[in-house]
């Protein structure tokens, strides 16, 4: 009686001993720090702060605690509080070097996105400056994210995000469109140490990336101008691949900042391939054998310097820069088959490129301004009247290897762009934002061995035109938070094609014109401290590319009839985060549904292609990403099962023998896992990540064309990779190395083309910094 007695009395007292404990976490100006960590040493809780900064732990007995705070970009704090009945404020102070010289930097915005309705996935890229990987090795360790390649480096690549790929995805760097760089800046080519952090937005993209993005976008972005730095990397690997890169930077006391980048590439590329054709002198094909590739080597380099004023009183930034960038490749096959094999044909890119920035913020309103201006020259050259084998050998033959006689081919395209946006914040809750961007491009060309020929090289013209307007709200809780939207698009094309009339053939003008009008909505909520639900819509249209319409007057045959694809572009999310003392947990589930019209698609013709549209389509699927980190350790599994499937009852005007089945040549299952561990010892960091990927074999053409016991399918993969990596001196000096396809997988990809088998990377890498 006396132990129930003792207990009533002490249960109330308990109670009344207990409350919330609750504050804000903001940074040096006053400004809300959403998505900071914030612990409790002696309870071993966490928390993550909302998008006001704000945190709470209930039920939280009087008593002294250590409060652990951390954020990246800031540095983190550790706190010593009487539990106190008030709400407290803490502010961090903004600090770029965060746990053992890892250099973190991260824009505010990104943040906030992450917690917004969008389907938006980030990456802090520091932590692989010190990896011999470029971007699209990067973005292939993201969930719904299918990297596919058509070979080795500077090799064509399509990214695909939630089943919607190529030209469906738009990419930018720093919010600029990358679809003028031409061949000579691409993901697969640019390396890590020139990018900072990568947004990824699948299906639905905010008004502030202008464009005609369908299937979503990937927007990298480069260092600030605010710390002055030099980052020098050399890396060799098998294939005789060499990669250098070089980012020179200063920002002076007045305000005046300077920025040098540049890359060079190159590979051999001269990995076995495993099953290619064994020929005859005719072409004809007798069976299958192992060969090296012999003509497949790639060059490709970029300069790239900007010089500009910031925080000026009539400027916040203002810049002003160029880039030059070149590539060769030497082409062994074309990009749909490898029966035709070359030994001389050969393709070069240049582009210059002249860019300016500049931003002024008076109190709530912001004016944002980008222009661009370029020439980019694309060359084919067919200059061997010879006819090759896999083996290298090769006979005389009397035309060319490509075309009917030798020819030096040139594309010339000439562009401007500019866009223009503003940013009200009209209150706490309340922000309106608006773009306008316009593009024109204009094509031309010649062949400097044949100059009668004209057909393939009519001046061609195509004007885009975007504008966007975005209402987003902001709940006084800041666990609501949504954001409308309205896009505008316009188009207009000239495009001079050559066709057959009568006994012979005439450039006849195809005009093409329409103005089109999309719309969305994004809304996240946070159902408590570790779940937040988010869910996005968008009706959008892709406008046709300039090599889709226009073909590219070699392997591309022109398409003037295109017209712009369409998509609702649905979005269900839910996020989980739990936080411990030395642990963590981060769980995303996404499903996601694309109807999609008129989705232009490739279509082989031999070892031709041309585009066009099909009438219906739809994809609808599941990914989830998780990660868990206990101490050293972090594991992350990422998985994605969609389904793309041909929604056509009729076909030409025939039944459609593959209604309901899944569009061929796209894979459905895949994922990645990872494990890494990481430790110092002796004043050095040692790293070890360990990457596998998987992709479920899927057929390479229409399921039920043929016999599916004898269909060509491109078969089930699973690749591994192992990365071992050094940082010494302070951060100053890193090592690494790397193996990727430690197995030696065969590895086959787009249109079932092999890709490289194991390989060996080292890659040494000098970083100083001043902020």
């Amino acid at each position: 009686m006396r132990r129930i007695c003792l207990i009533i009395f002490l249960f109330p007292a308990s109670l009344f001993g207990q409350s919330n404990l609750s504050g804000r976490v903001l940074d040096n100006k006053g400004e809300a720090i959403p998505g900071a960590t914030v612990s409790i040493a002696e309870l071993n809780k966490g928390t993550v702060t909302d998008l006001d900064g704000r945190f709470s732990f209930s039920e939280v007995a009087h008593d002294d605690y250590t409060l652990i705070i951390r954020s990246v970009g800031f540095e983190s704090s550790k706190l010593k509080i009487a539990h106190p009945s008030a709400p407290i404020q803490i502010n961090l102070s903004s600090n770029i070097k965060e746990l053992e010289a890892v250099v973190v930097s991260t824009d505010r915005e990104t943040q906030e996105r992450k917690l917004t309705g969008y389907n938006v996935s980030t990456i802090s890229v520091e932590k692989f400056h010190d990896l011999n990987v470029d971007v699209n090795r990067i973005l292939g360790t993201m969930a719904g994210v299918n990297i596919r390649e058509k070979g080795g480096l500077g090799s064509g690549f399509e990214l695909s995000l939630n089943g919607l790929s190529g030209n469906q995805v738009r990419y930018f760097m720093d919010e600029v469109p990358m679809e003028f760089y031409g061949s000579s800046l691409t993901l697969n080519n640019i390396p890590a140490n020139l990018i900072q952090s990568i947004e990824v937005y699948k299906g639905v993209t905010p008004v502030s990336l202008t464009s005609d993005a369908l299937g979503g976008a990937v927007n990298i972005t480069t260092s600030n101008y605010k710390e002055s730095l030099l980052d020098i990397s050399y890396s060799i690997g098998s294939f005789n691949t060499h990669r250098a890169s070089l980012i020179a930077q200063h920002a002076s006391d007045n305000n005046f900042h300077f920025r040098f980048m540049s890359f060079v590439n190159h590979s051999d590329n001269n990995y076995k391939m495993k099953h290619v054709p064994v020929t005859d002198e005719f072409g004809n094909i007798l069976g299958e054998q192992e060969a090296e590739r012999f003509h497949d080597a790639y060059k490709s380099g970029s300069i790239t310097g900007e010089v500009g004023l910031s925080n000026k009183s009539f400027a916040d930034d203002l810049t002003l820069g160029v880039t030059f960038a070149g590539n060769r490749n030497e082409v062994q096959h074309t990009k749909v088959s490898i029966n035709r094999v070359y030994g001389g044909l050969t393709t070069e890119n240049r582009s210059l490129i002249g860019t300016a920035k500049y931003s002024k913020k008076w109190g709530n309103f912001e004016w944002k301004n980008n222009a661009m201006v370029g020439w980019v020259e694309e060359t084919f050259i067919d200059t061997l009247t010879k006819r090759f084998n896999w083996l290298g050998e090769s006979r005389d033959i009397e035309t060319a290897e490509y075309f009917n006689a030798p020819s030096i081919s040139i594309l010339e395209d000439r562009f401007r762009w500019f866009r223009t946006g503003f940013n009200f914040q009209l209150s706490e809750q309340h922000k309106i934002s608006g773009q306008l961007s316009s593009h024109h491009l204009s094509r031309d060309g010649r062949d400097e061995l044949n100059p009668l020929i004209t057909a393939r090289y009519t001046p061609n013209y195509l004007t885009k035109q975007f504008a966007g307007l975005s209402y987003a709200y902001n709940s006084a809780s800041g666990l609501l938070k949504t954001s409308l939207f309205a896009k505008q698009y316009w188009y207009k094309a000239e495009i001079h094609t050559e066709e057959y009339v009568g006994d012979g053939t005439e450039i006849v003008q195809n005009s093409t014109s329409f103005s089109k009008s999309g719309y969305g909505a994004a809304l996240s909520y946070f159902l408590n401290k570790n779940w937040l639900v988010k869910s996005s819509y968008e009706f959008a249209y892709r406008l046709p590319e300039a090599f889709e319409i226009m073909g590219d007057g070699l392997l591309t045959l022109p398409s003037p009839g295109l017209q712009p694809e369409n998509s609702h572009n649905i979005n269900l999310g839910l996020i989980h985060n739990r936080l411990y003392i030395n642990s963590s947990v981060k769980s995303e589930w996404n499903v996601f549904y694309r109807p999609t019209k008129d989705k232009i698609w490739r279509v082989a013709q031999g070892v031709l292609s041309t585009y066009r549209n099909i009438e219906s389509t739809r994809i609808m699927g599941v990914e989830t990403s998780n990660s868990f980190s206990v101490k050293s350790y972090t594991l992350s599994l990422n998985l994605t099962y969609q389904s793309n499937t041909d929604q056509r009852e009729f076909n030409e005007g025939l039944p459609n023998a593959n209604y309901g089945e899944r569009m061929p040549n796209d894979p459905y299952f895949f994922g990645d896992a990872g494990i890494q561990y990481r430790f110092s010892k002796s004043g050095m960091q040692f790293t070890t990540l360990w990457n596998t990927r998987y992709v479920h074999e899927f057929y390479l053409y229409a399921e039920s064309n043929g016999n599916r016991a004898n269909k060509r399918s491109i078969p089930t993969q699973w690749v591994n990779d192992l990365n071992l990596n050094c940082i010494f001196a302070g951060g100053k000096y890193s090592a690494s190395v790397s193996i990727n396809n430690i197995f030696d997988e065969v590895a086959y990809d787009n249109w079932s083309l092999q890709k490289p088998g194991r390989s060996f990377n080292l890659k040494l890498r000098y970083f100083i910094s001043k902020s």
